[in-house]
C-alpha cells in the first residue's frame, strides 16, 4: 500500500530478503546509535532498558522479525550480526552469577523482554492492568531478570 513501483524494489533490494536484510539492519543500527557506545564497565542492568525499551525503533525491530520468522525465513540470512545480544553477554559474563549461564540470562532477559513487547497489548488486558500498572510490571520484570548483583567482597 504504500504505491512503490515493485520492480524498483526489486532492483535495488534484488529480494524480499534483500529488503528484510536492509530494513533490519537499519533498525538495527539506530537501536545501537540510541543505545550509545560499548564501555568495558558495561553493566547488563543498565543494557537492558536501553536495548529492550518499548520505543518505536525497538517495535517496528521486532514485529518484522515476528513476521519473518512466522513466515519461515532463516534468521541467518536476513540478519547476520546481533551486537545488542552481543553486548549483554559480555556484559553478562563480565558480571557472571548464580544458577544461569550468561548466555542462558541473557536468553532469558531477552525472551521476557521481547515477549512483552510483542504480546504487550494481551499480556496488559489479560492481567487487568491499566497502562501505569503495566509499566510498573514491565520495568519490575526486566529488572528482576536482569539484575547485576556485585560479588561478596
Amino acid at each position: 500500500y504504500a504505491q512503490v513501483n515493485h520492480g524498483l524494489i526489486h532492483r535495488h533490494f534484488g529480494s524480499k530478503h534483500g529488503l528484510l536484510q536492509a530494513v533490519l539492519g537499519h533498525l538495527a543500527s539506530e537501536i545501537a546509535r540510541n543505545v550509545g557506545e560499548a564501555s568495558p564497565d558495561e553493566a547488563l542492568g543498565g543494557l537492558v532498558g536501553s536495548v529492550l525499551g518499548a520505543t518505536s525503533k525497538q517495535g517496528a525491530w521486532l514485529r518484522i522479525m515476528a513476521w519473518a520468522i512466522l513466515d519461515g525465513v532463516d534468521i541467518g540470512e536476513i540478519q547476520g550480526q546481533f551486537p545488542m545480544a552481543e553486548r549483554m553477554v559480555a556484559a553478562a559474563r563480565a558480571n557472571a552469577q548464580g544458577p544461569l549461564d550468561p548466555e542462558a540470562r541473557v536468553t532469558l532477559i531477552m525472551s521476557a523482554g521481547l515477549g512483552m513487547m510483542l504480546f504487550g497489548p494481551f499480556l496488559q488486558r489479560a492481567t487487568g492492568q491499566d497502562d501505569l500498572q503495566w509499566a510498573r510490571s514491565r520495568k519490575q520484570i526486566l529488572s528482576l531478570v536482569a539484575r547485576d548483583r556485585s560479588p561478596p567482597a
